[in-house]
């Protein structure tokens, strides 16, 4: 007899075993997805760096203001800004109103994937796909953050549900193509990868509509893919370049950010080609972590043989928007970045869906032991990224400076100084006031060695603050940190109280090598609307 049949609760817990069926694992998994989702909106964690960049134009601006190139280097579609900043000016709320149409995003396109999966798939390879969608880490955290990059997640299961409904149906209602145009037109205004999945997906589907002469169908999917290419095309991608080429980022600007995102073709080298191998895991390991990212490829590329030998249409309408971000990239006009690459997942989602349920038909005495292993490799790394990200923690992430602000709040004397980084200054402008800030003697710097020329000037003050970018250190202890400095030929001691050792140490070997550093400290300005009725920077008088 085995032991643990000696307890009661072993009896109960294997009745209770048998009595589960896949409709109550699918709806589990339905029900963690949407937990998960509405816990991380619910902590209302502090916006960080690019999140309060975008804030601040809600600030400064409305309406056609959003059409314009946007203030501190951001880009995202202007209807997306417009709705965005209409859900903030009703809730003057940035952590919750802001992120509401993120949230609804995101749980919309969880949704949706599920009835995709749903329809055409067996029930043990629906639950293992509602499970790792619910728990794959960049649909979560995006699906809380004031950022579009959701709304290419739920366009790509949009029109990939919509898509596969049309090629499963002997005729193309006029309904449904309409709707599909309708979808085009909605998710220019919002995804900033649209033209990926709008132009493989509607390619796809007008390629079949006017091979086999589906007239009304061509005429729709035409019009509206002409709509939303202009709708994206004039207003949003004219700000984007704009922005771009003021940023620098096409130009070296944060070390060429773009262009080492661009594919090289042909590939010429094999460096060219390890640039494919680290660009699908760089693509997939946020969206999965890198622990199963490359399950998700074999099974995405056994998925794509598997439909294809079923039918060229399906494979070509799944896979259509990868190819044209590849082609995209190809030609340098769009970076392939995880961000800006959600509309892979649903894709990668689906074909593993495919290879699930033909590895299951071939081994059904096995579906147990292969549901099991398909969950834990498909969601393994995902345990990593959530872990190491301070999603369940934000206020341990070092995004989130808001026990900093308070101990500098709490010590701070009225003749000292901060000094905030350029990474620091949105969340600080945004911040500033809920922790008494307002008044404070502060400026703007990057450098170590512009503490020891105006306006800051350490010889003439006790001691400054000096708080850091929001990616490094955690913690808001205190510390005492002296740094020696060779400045203009001589060294200098220079004493800060930092918060949450936030501080580099800077280390000069000797005064020549300082003295070949050309120094440059630029005074930066920030306008009245950002300052929000507090100080403005301290600034050296011309």
């Amino acid at each position: 007899m085995n032991q643990l049949e000696k307890f009661p609760v072993y009896h109960r817990a294997r009745n209770w075993l048998s009595t589960v069926r896949w409709h109550h694992l699918i709806l589990g998994a339905l029900c963690f997805g949407i937990a998960l989702r509405l816990i991380h909106f619910g902590f209302g964690r502090m916006l960080w760096l690019d999140e309060a960049t975008i804030a601040l134009n809600f600030v400064s601006g409305d309406g056609s203001d959003f059409f314009q190139p946007l203030d501190y280097r951001q880009f995202a579609p202007p209807i997306w800004m417009i709705v965005s900043d209409g859900f903030w000016t009703v809730t003057q709320n940035f952590e919750y109103g802001a992120r509401l149409p993120s949230f609804l995003a995101g749980l919309a396109a969880f949704i949706l994937f599920w009835r995709m999966v749903q329809e055409r798939f067996p029930p043990a390879v629906v639950f293992i796909t509602v499970f790792a969608f619910a728990f794959s880490y960049m649909p979560v955290y995006y699906s809380a953050e004031i950022k579009p990059y959701v709304f290419d997640l739920l366009l790509s299961v949009l029109l990939l549900l919509q898509g596969l409904r049309l090629l499963e149906k002997p005729n193309w209602p006029l309904k449904d193509t309409a709707i599909l145009g309708l979808t085009f037109i909605a998710g220019s205004c919002f995804a900033m990868g649209a033209p990926m999945v709008i132009g493989g997906v509607g390619g796809v589907l007008g390629m079949k509509a006017l091979l086999e002469r589906r007239w009304t169908a061509v005429i729709i999917i035409a019009l509206s893919g002409a709509i939303a290419g202009l709708i994206y095309i004039v207003p949003a991608l004219s700000a984007f370049q704009v922005q771009i080429d003021n940023s620098g980022f096409d130009q070296g600007g944060t070390g060429h950010f773009f262009n080492r995102h661009f594919a090289p073709f042909p590939p010429t080298s094999l460096g060219d080609l390890a640039w494919y191998v680290e660009i699908v895991q760089d693509t997939l390991t946020p969206m999965v972590g890198r622990e199963s990212a490359y399950s998700f490829v074999i099974m995405l590329v056994l998925g794509s043989l598997i439909v294809a030998k079923r039918s060229a249409w399906k494979a070509a309408l799944i896979l259509s928007p990868i190819v044209v971000g590849f082609l995209f990239a190809a030609a340098q006009v769009y970076p392939i970045i995880s961000r800006l690459a959600l509309y892979v997942l649903p894709i990668a989602m689906l074909m593993a869906a495919y290879t699930l349920e033909k590895l299951i038909s071939e081994l059904p005495h096995r579906t147990s032991w292969i549901v099991f292993c398909a969950v834990l490799l498909m969601n393994i790394g995902s345990v990593t990224w959530y872990r190491y990200n301070d999603i369940f923690t934000p206020t341990a992430s070092p995004k989130d400076i808001s026990d900093e602000l308070k101990t500098i709040a709490n010590e701070i004397e009225p003749n000292e100084m901060l000094v905030v980084t350029a990474w620091t200054l949105p969340a600080f402008l945004l911040y500033r006031h809920a922790h008494d800030l307002d008044q404070v003697n502060w400026t703007v710097t990057d450098r170590a060695e512009c503490f020891f020329t105006p306006p800051i000037n350490i010889d003439d003050r006790r001691r400054i603050w000096f708080l850091r970018g929001p990616f490094e250190g955690p913690g808001p202890v205190p510390a005492s940190e002296t740094i020696d400095l060779v400045f203009a030929d001589s060294v200098k001691r220079l004493g800060l109280l930092t918060s949450g050792q936030r501080l580099e140490r800077v280390e000069t070997s000797s005064a020549e090598s300082q003295a070949l550093a050309e120094v440059s400290c630029p005074q930066r300005r920030v306008k009245e609307v950002y300052l929000m009725g507090g100080r403005p920077p301290t600034l050296v008088e011309n």
